[in-house]
């Protein structure tokens, strides 16, 4: 707003033009305490010229700096730009890794969507394994990873075939084989979360917080309000319980899968033991001809 007075830059520019100005007169005086006022004066407007000069080319000096360190930056960004093009042209230039199709950045839709289609049934293994098998299990896992595995093939086999039947394309072939895997990974997820939802932990949770709930069941307006809170409550439980199992079991899944994948360490057999121990160098006092035995003889000469 416009109100006709000095704004608070204007305030702080005349008042540090004040103080340049009472400081060269101080600086004045003291150094020519006996010169006229008009002398003094004159002396003062020449050092205020002088400074307001020198104020002036630093001023321009520092607009200049700024010119070119714009114009680097501008340089820069122009190189890095053309620079991430170029890269961005020779990656969208690479053939497919799969399949050979140029210009498919490594990879193209129909092979992205066949490898994602892989990644959703070992996920559906995983959750099946996870939820139905113990970890430590190697041949029930195996057992249950094969069934899973074939399920879904055969499922996707089925709806691929049908649409090929009519006349679907090799995009259209992949891209509904990778929403079905991953309709499947949904499925066994919810089947999971259902089954590990109806054990004794999640039992537990949700009888602990129905209860909770129908301790409180004075604040609503009837029971039938507050049993409905509470069964809102122990589903609720219920379902955060399953998922924090699933998600522990998976974890326990693939800690195990870790330490089966590393290498094991032959075992050492007794008799293998007992030959290194035997191989061992005795020490000098107990080997046979050593200093015990060369006393004893000593003794006996005497």
């Amino acid at each position: 707003m416009d109100t006709g007075g000095a704004c608070d830059s204007c305030r702080m520019l005349v008042g540090d033009r004040r103080a340049r100005r009472g400081s060269v007169f101080a600086e004045v005086a003291a150094e020519m305490p006996g010169a006229a006022s008009e002398v003094r004066l004159a002396e003062v407007e020449r050092r205020l010229q002088a400074r307001v000069v020198q104020d002036m080319v630093a001023e321009a000096g520092r607009q200049e700096l700024a010119v070119r360190e714009r114009e680097a930056r501008a340089a820069e960004f122009a190189e890095r730009r053309l620079r991430a093009e170029a890269e961005q042209r020779e990656v969208q230039a690479r053939p497919c890794e799969e399949c050979g199709q140029p210009d498919a950045a490594g990879l193209c839709e129909v092979c992205g969507n066949w490898r994602s289609v892989d990644e959703a049934v070992a996920r559906a293994v995983e959750l099946a394994a996870a939820a139905w098998c113990e970890p430590e299990d190697a041949a029930d896992r195996e057992q249950v990873a094969a069934q899973v595995e074939s399920d879904v093939r055969q499922e996707l086999d089925g709806e691929l075939q049908r649409a090929q039947d009519a006349g679907a394309t090799r995009l259209t072939l992949s891209c509904l084989a990778r929403l079905t895997a991953e309709a499947a990974v949904g499925e066994y997820r919810r089947s999971a979360l259902a089954m590990l939802g109806r054990t004794p932990q999640a039992e537990e949770e949700a009888a602990g917080a129905f209860a909770a709930r129908m301790r409180s069941a004075h604040l609503y307006d009837d029971r039938a309000s507050a049993q409905a809170a509470a069964d809102q409550a122990a589903r609720q439980a219920r379902a955060r319980t399953a998922q924090y199992l699933l998600a522990s079991r998976q974890e326990a899944l693939r800690v195990q899968q870790r330490h089966e994948a590393l290498p094991s360490e032959p075992v050492e057999t007794r008799a293998e033991r007992l030959a290194r121990y035997a191989a061992r160098p005795l020490p000098e006092d107990t080997r046979p001809g050593g200093s015990d035995v060369a006393a004893l003889a000593e003794v006996s000469g005497q």
